[in-house]
């Protein structure tokens, strides 16, 4: 009885239950990243929330890692960050990257000017 009970208990941990945690910046929901109505709409606060395995489904928008010069992007531990999203898609296939450009940026004050890196950047996130 016991070889039964470990092979089952074996089998049922290689199993792991992931989810799909939604990430939204116009989002107005409850905020808890479980539908595009509910999504988180701050990225570092969804990356925190998730688990090994997670999908995160980013709409399309410019992320910031916070508002310090010193916050940046955590990725706690292994899971699958996908962005292109319009905001309700219910599949992966669904997302079109280029129509729903999706940016994680360190530009904290939104003042870079583009092709230039020496302008207006001592403001942004150091990493």
């Amino acid at each position: 009885m016991s070889t039964k009970f470990t092979i089952l208990f074996l089998l049922l941990s290689s199993f792991s239950l992931s989810a799909q945690v939604y990430v939204n910046q116009t989002a107005t929901g409850s905020n808890d990243g479980t539908s595009w109505t509910d999504a988180y709409t701050d990225l570092s606060a969804a990356l925190s929330a998730t688990s090994t395995g997670d999908e995160v489904w980013v709409a399309a928008g410019t992320y910031l890692p916070g508002d310090n010069r010193n916050d940046f992007f955590r990725f706690p531990h292994d899971l699958q960050v996908y962005g292109g999203f319009n905001g309700t898609e219910s599949a992966l296939e669904d997302r079109d990257v280029n129509a729903n450009t999706t940016i994680l940026s360190g530009d904290l004050n939104g003042d870079d000017v583009q092709g230039n890196f020496t302008t207006n950047r001592t403001d942004n996130a150091r990493h």
